[in-house]
């Protein structure tokens, strides 16, 4: 198989987890999976991954970051980026300690 079957095995995989795949990308996966060990265990993994984050427990965001979100909020106006941006440091703020936690344990 070529690399990049192995590479679509592995997006459809990890798109699996959250999305339904089409029937055809559903026989797809399934066909190169029957064939292929190391995508099958690649593909366990980002399950077994998936369920570990999962289990984590949920954390409100400190007052500061939900501070700081708030205060980057402005009337909408399309295109604009500020939503975007504070949801990304909501986000960053939020997963560096938890990942630290994590990854600790």
């Amino acid at each position: 198989m070529t690399a990049a079957a192995h590479a679509r095995a592995l997006e459809l995989s990890a798109a699996a987890i959250d999305f339904q795949l089409s029937l055809d990308e559903a026989a797809e996966l399934r066909r190169h999976l029957d064939e292929c060990e190391t995508c099958r265990a690649d593909a366990r993994l980002l399950r077994s991954d998936a369920a570990a984050i999962a289990a984590l427990p949920g954390l409100d965001a400190p007052e500061r970051v939900r501070t700081a979100v708030l205060a980057c909020r402005a009337p909408r106006r399309l295109g604009s980026i500020q939503p975007i941006a504070a949801a990304v440091i909501l986000a960053v703020l939020t997963l560096v300690p938890l990942s630290a936690t994590f990854l600790s344990n």
